[in-house]
């Protein structure tokens, strides 16, 4: 489960395959939207390597590193 907030989710894949994903509804204001990815049963093992892409672009409304101090962003 991933939080996707105010971003646009193009696609997902799971070592190299698209998979499909759900983006569930916002409920409340304060927390994102979440992301829901769904694995493949060949990757569902214990053990099992896995490297996760997303692509996606972001929003004005995007609040990704809310918590950065002003000085340390790019636009200051």
């Amino acid at each position: 489960v991933l939080d996707v907030r105010d971003l646009s989710i193009r696609s997902v894949t799971v070592n190299g395959k698209v998979v499909e994903f759900r983006i569930a509804p916002n409920v409340y204001t304060f927390f994102g939207s979440k992301m829901t990815v769904h694995l493949p049963k060949d990757v569902q093992e214990d053990g099992a390597r896995l490297c996760v892409a997303v692509l996606y672009s972001t929003s004005p409304d995007a609040s990704a590193l809310q918590w950065m101090k002003k000085d340390r962003q790019l636009t200051k």
